[in-house]
């Protein structure tokens, strides 16, 4: 298995990710999150031992929902909670990430014609995401908890042991 280290550094000033995360998220349309089959990484097989094959998470910049396991279109509450997990700054420290990248949950912003996204992948602790997401903050390993506690508490239950 892959290993990579990163170093994490944070101030103590105010982070500004929070405000324009919180704008964009309280200016969209709506917000998906969901659990899903890989869009990357390693084979997957059904439950009658055929390869499933890899897939987008994104055709004609919506959602394939076709690899999709669980959806939830999230509101008030919820929508907060995303915010303040997404948007805090990092803890310091050095961290070590697995190199799988098999993800199997994304979060999806929709905002008129354009879809952001964040795909996840709860296994390695890696994320990707569309250009416009790109300076969220780096993951840290409580901001990996909180945001499986998060999927949880929507009721998710795919790959999420």
């Amino acid at each position: 298995m892959l290993t990579t280290c990163i170093s994490i550094a944070t101030y103590g000033q105010k982070h500004p990710t929070k405000n324009w995360l919180s704008k964009k998220f309280k200016s969209a349309d709506s917000i998906l999150i969901i659990s899903h089959h890989r869009t990357k990484g390693h084979h997957e097989s059904d439950s009658t031992g055929k390869e499933i094959p890899i897939q987008e998470l994104i055709l004609n910049n919506k959602p394939n929902y076709s690899i999709v396991k669980e959806r939830k279109l999230i509101k008030g509450q919820a929508i907060d909670s995303l915010i303040n997990i997404l948007g805090r700054p990092s803890i310091r420290g050095n961290f070590a990430l697995a190199g799988c990248f098999s993800p199997h949950h994304a979060i999806f912003i929709f905002s008129e014609a354009k879809t952001s996204y964040l795909n996840i992948c709860f296994d390695c602790h890696r994320e990707e995401s569309s250009e416009d997401l790109f300076k969220l903050p780096n993951f840290d390993p409580k901001r990996w908890d909180e945001l499986k506690a998060f999927y949880i508490n929507q009721g998710f239950t795919y790959r999420l042991k």
